[in-house]
């Protein structure tokens, strides 16, 4: 899933991140967190993104120390 040789690039979790990173980086809300459902409903219009595969994009990215959330469940880019 990561990386497959017979998978489409769009279903890959390199891909999935980029879209979350970007979309990240155009919605910066208070102190630079932004609701999660927010990330993925603009993921869901514009590439038709599973709610599975964007978690996992979420769970991949804060494993790389990408992004992180708050106590609100709130995320945004790490710097």
């Amino acid at each position: 899933m990561i990386l497959a040789r017979d998978s489409r690039p769009e279903d890959m979790l390199y891909c999935i991140g980029a879209w979350i990173l970007d979309a990240l980086s155009r919605s910066r809300g208070k102190g630079g967190f932004t609701q999660a459902e927010t990330v993925y409903d603009a993921l869901r219009d514009e590439y038709r993104i599973s709610p599975t595969s964007f978690q996992l994009g979420i769970d991949w990215l804060f494993l790389l120390g990408a992004v992180e959330k708050n106590e609100e469940g709130e995320i945004r880019l790490c710097s």
